[in-house]
């Protein structure tokens, strides 16, 4: 019984972020917007881990009660979640938006169960007061090749 309960425990936490908890990030520049991308604990899910990219680049692998967040220049990106390969999961989403200088947007990934077992995910667009109050339980996962998108962004 022992292992069993030593081998939950451990799946159990793998799936949890293990970073700092939140800390604002730095006010954006001039001509900068500043993304978070935020996932609220929950148990829909909450073992895999959620990857988000903007304009095909990879920017953040969040596991459950993670947060990220990178600066970009402003301007129009398609902002795209999906998991981790898996037959039943590997749905797309998509948001095309526009982010504007010195501007700070927040989105949070939302997943819960309906009926008998459909697991049901989206990412939303969320007002500051409310994600500062969400975000404040997550803990900080880094962005992932925002150097990359950076470079895309640069003009040619």
């Amino acid at each position: 019984m022992k292992p069993l309960c030593t081998a939950l425990l451990v799946l159990f936490i793998s799936g949890c972020a293990i970073g700092p908890r939140y800390q604002p990030a730095p006010e954006p520049s001039a001509s900068d917007a500043l993304i978070y991308i935020y996932r609220p604990s929950s148990f829909q899910m909450g073992n895999r881990t959620a990857y988000f990219f903007v304009n095909e680049v990879n920017v953040a692998d969040l596991n459950n009660d993670g947060y990220t967040w990178f600066h970009v220049p402003a301007g129009e990106y398609t902002l795209k979640h999906t998991w981790a390969t898996w037959p039943a999961m590997g749905y797309l989403l998509e948001i095309r938006t526009r982010w504007l200088p010195r501007s700070t947007y927040y989105y949070r990934l939302d997943t819960s169960l309906e009926g008998m077992g459909k697991v049901l995910y989206r990412v939303s667009r969320v007002p500051a007061d409310q994600a500062v109050t969400e975000i404040s339980c997550c803990r900080l996962q880094p962005a992932v090749d925002v150097d990359k998108l950076l470079q895309q962004a640069k003009p040619k």
